[in-house]
């Protein structure tokens, strides 16, 4: 498990103030099903983190601002 990240963010356009707890876990090898809450995530996939981090700079509206902030604070993604 990588670390834990813990802030609060304000998001005016959308009139929310998210507080948010977040366990980031690295998965090498994984074949089976994952679980979620569908009232919580939109969807789902897998990816390379390769992938996932060109993804993130040329489309960065289709992440979450703490999704972002995430990878920013990991040094997966420069500011």
């Amino acid at each position: 498990m990588l670390p834990h990240i813990c802030y609060a963010q304000d998001i005016p356009e959308i009139g929310i103030k998210d507080y948010e707890f977040v366990e980031t876990y690295k998965v090498e090898r994984y074949d089976g099903p994952v679980s979620y809450n569908s009232e919580e995530i939109s969807q789902i996939s897998w990816t390379s983190l390769p992938d996932l981090l060109m993804r993130m700079r040329d489309c960065p509206s289709d992440f979450s601002p703490w999704f972002l902030q995430e990878a920013r604070l990991l040094g997966w993604l420069a500011d």
